[in-house]
């Protein structure tokens, strides 16, 4: 039982800190993420585990996005 709770502890803290925008789309083939904003993109860096965290996950990138905020 303290497992379970800890793991919900954990996946409610990771929620809470997640940052950007979940992008609409599933991420499969058919249906890939539809990354069209800087915040679509801060989304996918602050969920990826490490290099391999989407690995056969799609995206599809759907306009140019200015990301001269992340400069600093």
């Amino acid at each position: 039982m303290r497992k379970i709770l800890l793991l919900a502890c954990l996946l409610f803290t990771a929620f809470l800190f997640a940052d950007g925008v979940l992008p609409n789309g599933t991420g499969t083939e058919t249906d890939p993420y539809l990354i069209g904003s800087y915040d679509n993109l801060k989304w996918i860096s602050s969920n990826c585990d490490g290099f391999n965290g989407f690995v056969g996950t799609h995206f599809l990138q759907t306009v140019d996005i200015d990301a001269s905020e992340s400069h600093d």
